[in-house]
């Protein structure tokens, strides 16, 4: 993965940048706390992304599915935070 500093962003001719953006297997993401631009190749990035899943001591398939739990509880937590004024009624819908 090739890190590319903004300020050379910058310096690349717009015809360039314009391509690299095109381009389908290539993204262009902020790194380092978007300090950085990085040019990820697709490809790569999937593949290690498969890698960690694949890596068993840090990832488990999950046995079922956990949709149903986790939006019963991201509706309750909402709720609380609204009960206790902490968010309002738009932050809440």
């Amino acid at each position: 993965m090739v890190k590319i500093p903004n300020q050379m962003i910058i310096l690349i001719p717009l015809n360039v940048r314009q391509a690299l953006k095109r381009d389908t297997n290539i993204i262009l993401r902020k790194a380092d706390k978007g300090t950085t631009t990085v040019p990820l190749n697709i490809e790569d990035k999937i593949k290690e992304g498969q890698t960690q899943i694949n890596y068993r001591e840090h990832y488990r398939p999950l046995v079922s599915p956990m949709v149903e739990e986790t939006n019963l509880r991201v509706h309750q937590l909402i709720s609380e935070l609204y009960l206790g004024n902490l968010i309002d009624e738009m932050t809440k819908t």
